[in-house]
């Protein structure tokens, strides 16, 4: 990732003349369990990014995100949704299908996601590096619904679904 950035930051510098880096964060990854819902849990990441990193309050306001294409009405979006429902059987019109995501987008957020155990574990291996002393366990339920097998190692920082 860092050799891709970099390539890009000189690529575009030279292009419209300009200098210094693009981006201050460093790449950041997250651990998915492979078994369960991975497809869902990738797409709750991925349209949740931009409200993480503050580039909009609510994800349907980032356009670049697949969330706030299928908002603003692009059909291939909206298909692309309807595919992480397929699982569940219940794939549907885009209002439901809308409906859901939305409803999942209000619970998922963190660095590790997946089964209880699965956090559970991960929780433990890294719980002296990356939480505090005072936190007994790892696995945290979504918010706004019942999602059954699928936790979250910390709570939303922000909550996507306040106007």
């Amino acid at each position: 990732m860092k050799t891709l950035k970099q390539r890009f930051t000189q690529w575009f510098n030279t292009r419209v003349n300009r200098r210094g880096t693009l981006w201050e964060n460093r790449y950041k990854s997250v651990l998915l369990e492979g078994r369960g819902d991975p497809l869902k849990i990738m797409a709750l990441y991925v349209d949740l990014t931009p409200v993480r990193e503050g580039l909009a309050k609510d994800p349907k306001n980032y356009r670049w995100c697949g969330y706030g294409e299928a908002t603003s009405g692009s059909q291939i979006a909206r298909k692309g949704l309807a595919i992480v429902f397929e699982k569940d059987g219940k794939s549907g019109d885009w209002r439901s299908v809308g409906r859901r995501y939305r409803e999942l987008l209000s619970g998922a957020d963190g660095a590790v996601v997946g089964s209880r155990e699965f956090v559970d574990d991960v929780f433990e291996k890294f719980r002296d590096s990356y939480f505090k002393s005072k936190r007994k366990t790892g696995a945290r339920e979504m918010r706004g619904g019942d999602w059954g097998e699928i936790y979250t190692a910390r709570d939303l920082r922000k909550n996507p679904l306040k106007g």
